[in-house]
């Protein structure tokens, strides 16, 4: 998270008239330098259309992905809610640092009953562009907006709301495309209410299906059938970064037995020679 250094009020510095004194506060924080993610999933499906891309690329977007969702725990941890998780509101360093913007809408949770009261203005609905934050009563990017933000449930936002925008993140990253998109927001409000949860596969066949599935999850319309925590869904990348079975997905028993044999390599090599041996001597 980006650290804020100090925060000033123009009253507390010299000042010649009291005109200087009434402006705005202002607060000074780190300059951030890099990409920001939106650009290196676009860079990367880019590469891969053309053929270039390796799947160490892939990995590393997949690395910075749990960095982000270890990032966005930290602040659950602690009440915050950041509610406009997208990939612009994330900035990739060139030596792997990852940094999580814009918690300007972010929500700060009562640590006594879990809840808080939003005291934002009531602003009429604009139509910004679909990947950018809309200011008025629904707070949020439309394009990775979760269902209970759309409707405007308030009430209802906690730590599974950031779970669902790090899972429209993972969906960018795999299709380079938003969850939703549509000619207005109007549009794309609508469809985040009312229309079913978007399968990447059905946009990038090739998705990994385990990988697809944990999309699945972290995106599901019910808050409780979603990953509890931004944290449980970091384990779940991990596990399939690690070759190993994630819990969103069934793996049928042949993709079982090929990664059980990638894991065992050398079982697996000294019984394809030892059957080889016996094939040739009954021959």
């Amino acid at each position: 998270i980006v650290p804020v250094y100090e925060m000033v009020r123009p009253s507390g510095l010299p000042s010649r008239n009291t005109a200087d004194a009434e402006e705005t506060p202002f607060y000074t924080m780190r300059f951030v330098r890099g990409q920001t993610l939106t650009e290196a999933v676009r860079d990367y499906h880019r590469k891969r259309g053309d053929g270039l891309a390796g799947p160490l690329e892939f990995i590393t977007l997949l690395n910075a992905f749990v960095s982000i969702c270890n990032t966005v725990a930290f602040a659950n941890a602690r009440g915050v809610i950041h509610r406009d998780l997208k990939g612009q509101n994330v900035v990739l360093g060139d030596y792997g640092e990852v940094i999580v913007l814009d918690w300007g809408l972010a929500k700060v949770m009562n640590q006594h009953d879990g809840e808080a009261d939003d005291d934002r203005p009531s602003l009429d609905l604009v139509d910004p562009a679909p990947d950018q934050t809309n200011p008025g009563l629904v707070l949020g990017t439309p394009a990775f907006m979760a269902p209970e933000q759309a409707v405007g449930r308030h009430e209802l936002i906690d730590q599974r709301t950031d779970v669902y925008g790090l899972g429209a993140i993972l969906f960018n990253v795999l299709s380079d495309q938003p969850p939703y998109t549509g000619a207005s927001t109007a549009e794309i409000l609508r469809k985040a209410r009312d229309a079913d949860v978007p399968r990447v596969e059905q946009l990038v066949p090739s998705t990994p299906p385990a990988l697809a599935a944990v999309c699945a999850k972290a995106m599901a319309r019910r808050l409780e059938d979603r990953y509890p925590s931004a944290s449980a869904l970091a384990r779940e990348i991990q596990h399939w970064l690690a070759d190993e079975p994630v819990l969103a997905y069934q793996e049928p028993l042949r993709g079982w037995l090929r990664r059980w044999a990638r894991r065992h390599k050398p079982l697996v090599t000294s019984a394809i020679a030892i059957l080889a041996t016996c094939f040739l001597a009954i021959l």
